[in-house]
């Protein structure tokens, strides 16, 4: 009788704890998304901003300024203006002493879709999230590239991270808790 008891307490906690786990995996995937898609949102409007202007017939190389942002260290936004072959024909971003180099397949879905937003590691430890959009000017194509660090976003999905878990642990806990205690009422009031 006891273990047939166990086992229906088990079968309780059980069911919370998969639907427990399961809201807390859609919350933690929300929040995480939200984070990570607004760090997008300068390099929108600056992609959107610099293709009017390169459509206008402003030289690329009018457009940039002359300070450069380091990838591996600096959390500012960085442009690059590029030509159809992916060539920088301007460069506000510097990895190790040049511009990096944007793989052409991400330049190949910005052409196909209108733009193209990445998460993008150039080098080991250095991720950037970066917007892509192509541009016309005259008779000449090519890509406008804004990125910047995901490093303090990375720290906040880490925070997220911990404290979900440290939620969906104590949710699971107090679930067990008000199992156990309306067990135990229920066997009380039995007698």
């Amino acid at each position: 009788m006891r273990h047939h008891h166990f086992d229906r307490l088990f079968f309780s906690w059980t069911v919370f704890a998969i639907a427990i786990t399961c809201v807390m995996l859609l919350s933690y995937a929300i929040g995480q998304q939200v984070l990570r898609l607004s760090a997008n949102d300068p390099q929108v409007e600056i992609t959107e901003e610099v293709t009017q202007v390169l459509a206008s017939g402003v030289s690329p190389a009018n457009i940039l300024p002359n300070q450069q942002v380091d990838l591996a260290r600096s959390l500012g936004v960085y442009v690059m203006i590029l030509d159809d072959q992916g060539k920088a024909l301007g460069s506000t971003a510097m990895l190790d002493g040049k511009s990096p180099s944007v793989p052409l397949g991400a330049l190949a879905y910005a052409a196909a879709h209108g733009d193209n937003r990445i998460t993008w590691q150039p080098k080991a430890g250095v991720r950037s999230a970066v917007v892509i959009r192509p541009y016309t000017n005259g008779s000449t194509h090519g890509y406008v590239v804004a990125g910047r660090s995901l490093r303090e976003v990375e720290k906040r999905i880490d925070v997220l991270t911990v404290l979900s878990f440290t939620a969906w642990l104590i949710t699971l806990f107090i679930v067990a808790g008000a199992l156990i205690v309306k067990d135990f009422i229920t066997r009380r009031h039995k007698k």
